[in-house]
């Protein structure tokens, strides 16, 4: 508590720019984000959140990165705080923030920042029982990511192990991995599946790349 408070603290510098506030801010607010401390991460974001579903502040930022982080970061967050309160709309709206941030990145030739805004669009639609469109996008991710951005392909491989393993007819993870024990028809919304978070997790990935059928998981 003691650190998060003088992390904010910190942020109400009066010598930092607009962008280099929000910078700051997306920076923290993925830190508690990764460890599904969405509140803490909500409060971090400061005024560029309005809400759930709600445009962000862009008022006054001129960088054209910066906007694009703070559309994904408050897009992710309506996304999983939608999730968990069980906010109607909240998952088309943060599919709109997203798909607006997955632009901006686009346009500045970011594909790997672009790539991380559609993994999370496509966890939008598994919430949303749209499995095919998340499967879609999820194998799209995997094949422009390159091999040396582990931690973005890791987190998007075990999302389309979810996807896969929530869809009618879906292959069994394999036997020793976390993923083992869930049901193929309904899998609930982990409180975070970020590699900062669980550190497991890479591992699990890695199992599910390995040893998992690789055309199912759109790895062929």
């Amino acid at each position: 508590m003691k650190l998060k408070t003088e992390a904010l603290r910190k942020l109400k510098d009066p010598a930092l720019s607009p962008d280099e506030r929000a910078r700051r801010r997306l920076q923290l607010s993925k830190k508690f984000e990764d460890a599904g401390d969405f509140e803490s991460a909500r409060e971090a974001l400061g005024d560029l959140w309005r809400g759930v579903g709600a445009r962000p502040q862009l008022e006054g930022l001129k960088d054209e990165q910066t906007i694009g982080e703070v559309l994904l970061r408050v897009g992710a967050l309506t996304g999983w705080i939608g999730s968990s309160q069980q906010i109607e709309e909240a998952q088309a709206q943060a599919k709109d923030l997203l798909s607006e941030s997955t632009g901006v990145f686009e346009r500045l030739g970011m594909s790997n920042h672009a790539a991380e805004a559609q993994t999370e669009l496509a966890y939008c639609y598994w919430r949303e029982g749209a499995f095919d469109e998340a499967r879609v996008i999820l194998r799209a991710v995997l094949s422009r990511l390159g091999e040396d951005e582990k931690d973005r392909r890791a987190v998007a491989v075990l999302r389309l192990a979810i996807v896969e393993t929530s869809t009618p007819g879906a292959i069994a993870p394999p036997r020793n991995s976390p993923l083992a024990e869930t049901t193929s028809t309904q899998i609930e919304d982990p409180k975070s599946t970020t590699i900062a978070a669980v550190p497991y997790l890479w591992k699990a990935a890695r199992q599910l790349t390995m040893r998992s059928a690789p055309t199912s998981l759109g790895l062929s």
